[in-house]
């Protein structure tokens, strides 16, 4: 009778054992581990042991096995998509060619080159790409100019990350630096000046409800602030974010942007009225003179 209810407590306390850790694991254990204690199997070593009088070693050795798994699982368990951990480069590059592999002769694929200043000899262009690696984009102004590289490109409602790594060789400090921007307002990333090696520069743009066509430029240079020098652009990238992280920019709202630079009407509301009024007044006397010589005398038409 004792050897029976030693037995009957045996089990009980593998199927808890087994319940409580099927609840460890769905309040925090790693998804991919499904089973650490086989209740069935623990329940039989036990009764096993206890009817022999002996040591349960079927049970002891297992447990250290399957913890042993569990850790391995935690592990190699992948970080969550976007988490601490997640590698760069797992987005969809928006930009065409933007390793700048791609084109013939001196003609990058979907990158076209542009200056303010189109003076002869003032501005160069260059696109280097060895061998089955990636390209870069080169702006050299012997003179002050505002000089681009510039891709087109069509943006949905959203958040964009724009970046690229950048490189300046005795770019002057008198004006806009090596950069990537758009060619809309002062919209861009920090700029790089005199020279300085490879930094990943970059910013945030948000996108209103109607999407966007933006032209997306390497540049050396801005509106209003030509620069010499050269700038160098690599590995640019557009690609689609929830959010911009707390405490980064440079951020932009484009919409807001656009309507700061939109040509406001020229004079005052009452300015405007009044125009209207004196043109609907011009439109009135015109067509009551019009009337007036339209008009027929009957005696001049009917002579006797």
């Amino acid at each position: 009778m004792s050897l029976t209810r030693h037995v009957s407590a045996a089990r009980a306390a593998a199927r808890a054992a087994g319940g409580i850790t099927v609840l460890a694991l769905l309040l925090g254990a790693p998804a991919s581990v499904t089973v650490l204690l086989d209740a069935p199997a623990v329940s039989a070593a036990v009764a096993s042991a206890i009817a022999s009088r002996s040591t349960p070693t079927g049970l002891s050795s297992a447990v250290p096995t399957l913890s042993h798994n569990a850790r391995n699982a935690a592990t190699n368990a992948p970080a969550a998509a976007g988490g601490v951990g997640a590698k760069r480069g797992t987005e969809k590059n928006l930009l065409l060619n933007g390793d700048l592999r791609a084109g013939s002769d001196d003609s990058p694929d979907h990158w076209r080159s542009e200056a303010w200043e189109q003076t002869l000899g003032m501005t160069t262009f260059r696109w280097s790409h060895p061998l089955s690696a990636p390209g870069e984009l080169r702006v050299t102004n012997r003179k002050p100019n505002d000089a681009r590289w510039v891709q087109n490109l069509t943006l949905a409602p959203g958040w964009f990350y724009l970046s690229a790594k950048i490189r300046a060789e005795n770019v002057s400090d008198s004006g806009q630096g090596a950069s990537l921007s758009i060619l809309e307002g002062a919209i861009g990333s920090a700029d790089l000046r005199g020279t300085a090696e490879w930094q990943r520069r970059g910013f945030y743009l948000k996108v209103g409800p109607r999407g966007a066509d933006v032209e997306v430029a390497c540049r050396l240079g801005g509106f209003g602030s030509v620069n010499t020098g050269t700038a160098i652009c690599a590995d640019l990238t557009a690609v689609s974010v929830a959010a911009p992280p707390p405490g980064v920019g440079p951020i932009f709202d484009l919409d807001q942007v656009r309507r700061q630079y939109m040509t406001p009407p020229v004079g005052r509301p009452w300015t405007l009225a009044g125009a209207f009024a004196f043109t609907l007044a011009l439109a009135l006397f015109g067509w009551t003179m019009l009337g007036e010589t339209n008009r027929v005398d009957p005696a001049s038409a009917n002579p006797r």
